[in-house]
Formats: C-alpha cells, sequence, structure tokens
C-alpha cells in the first residue's frame, strides 16, 4: 500500500523561483540524493511552484517518509545549498522547512 502527502514552503525571493527550478532539472540532482531519497521508501516525488510557494507531494511505501530520510554527506550539501533559496513558512517550527498539510477534500470520498 502507498501513501502520499503534501508539503508546503516558500522561496526566500520568488525571482529565485527559475534557478530554483534548474537545480531540480534532470541530471542536476546528486545521484547520491536520489539514492536516499528512494532508500527512505519514496517512490515517487514532485515539486510545484506558483510565485515563491513550493508545493511537494511525495508517494510512499507503506513503511516510508520523509521522517525515515537519513542523509548522506552529499544529500546534506544538497540540503545546504537549497538552504539558500527557501524559508519555512511563516509560524513553522525553525526546524522544519517543508511543513506537512492535512488533507480536507477528497473527490473519492463523494463517491455513491
Amino acid at each position: 500500500m502507498r501513501a502520499r502527502a503534501v508539503y508546503l514552503l516558500d522561496l526566500r525571493d520568488a525571482d529565485l523561483a527559475q534557478e530554483y527550478a534548474d537545480w531540480h532539472r534532470p541530471g542536476r540532482v546528486p545521484p547520491a540524493v536520489l539514492s536516499d531519497i528512494r532508500t527512505a521508501g519514496i517512490v515517487g516525488m514532485e515539486i510545484f511552484h506558483s510565485g515563491n510557494r513550493l508545493a511537494m507531494v511525495v508517494e510512499t511505501r507503506e513503511d516510508g517518509n520523509l521522517n525515515c530520510l537519513r542523509p548522506g554527506p552529499e544529500t546534506r550539501a544538497w540540503e545546504a545549498c537549497m538552504d539558500a533559496y527557501q524559508q519555512p513558512l511563516s509560524g513553522a517550527p525553525m526546524a522544519v522547512k517543508w511543513q506537512p498539510t492535512n488533507c480536507i477534500f477528497n473527490l473519492s470520498d463523494h463517491e455513491n
């Protein structure tokens, strides 16, 4: 069984959105970072943006989630690089960049 979650984060400056997106193009994300993500049980990940807001959709195996991510040295270096672009949502705990969201509507819940 798979689970899906959505997380939010802001960019420090909306003008940096294209540069941030360029970092995430195929071939730019270090293979070790991708490996760490997959080892955490994450089987799908997409990042969307609008203005300075980012939304990350994560699909995991039943036993996986972002909390299972055990970053190696390359992933920690990648995160440090991304910190220059990212900032937590207003009111978010300092140590948590990507804020989880709560699903309040699911079309399939309304099927007869």
